[in-house]
């Protein structure tokens, strides 16, 4: 029994190493330079862009987040409010503004409040059917995630577009702050985003690899 233990405190602190050491590595690399050519960021782009916000009582902060998405330069944008069954004012705030290239899609129980992963292919299936209705070019209209309380920074769209010009790119992933970090737990989140989890999308570019977090996410 007592070799089993030695056996397994060692493991166990080869792993925290491991673990700290990984970490420290990333923290510390340089932000990655990539490619900073510039091009034309407004309304040039064929690109439209669909703006998913997955809503559950989120009364206080959401007209706030749709008017950030809306003053954003480049034009050819809209907004998805997708609520969750809200049961405060969510919705009717929404309604209220009143904004030809803002629109709600409404979940209600029992299929609503299944998870955020839920309410976002809900949406992406109506999404995709209007498309075709339409008749919208599926490769110039991108889905964007933002949470309810989210701010997108002034540069945004002018980066996607530049991202997307390239048309090997499927995804791409914003850097997140908490803009109500007022109380603790925002605030650390905030923290988490902005270091740790910023420096692990930064080591992504130098291995070229993948890492979607569901919030800022095109």
């Amino acid at each position: 029994m007592n070799a089993l233990l030695t056996i397994m405190a060692g493991v166990s602190v080869c792993l925290i190493f491991i673990y700290f050491s990984y970490t420290s590595l990333i923290l510390l690399l340089p932000p990655f330079a990539g490619n900073k050519n510039r091009v034309s960021e407004d309304d040039d782009s064929e690109l439209e862009y669909v703006f998913l916000i997955p809503c559950l009582n989120e009364e206080v902060v959401i007209e706030k987040t749709i008017r950030s998405i809306l003053s954003l330069a480049y034009t050819k944008k809209m907004v998805i409010v997708v609520d969750d069954d809200s049961s405060d004012n969510t919705v009717a705030i929404v309604r209220q503004m009143n904004l030809p290239n803002v629109r709600v899609i409404e979940r209600k129980k029992p299929n609503a409040q299944l998870g955020k992963g839920e309410s976002l292919n809900y949406a992406y299936t109506k999404i995709t059917k209007a498309a075709r209705r339409l008749n919208k070019n599926p490769n110039n209209l991108i889905l964007t995630v933002i949470d309810g309380d989210g701010r997108p920074s002034d540069n945004l769209l002018t980066e996607a577009n530049r991202v997307f010009r390239d048309t090997a790119v499927g995804a791409a992933q914003a850097r997140i702050r908490i803009t109500n970090r007022r109380s603790i737990l925002p605030m650390m989140q905030d923290i988490e985003f902005y270091s740790t989890v910023a420096a692990i999308q930064n080591s992504r570019e130098y291995t070229e690899s993948v890492g979607l977090g569901g919030n800022g996410q095109f």
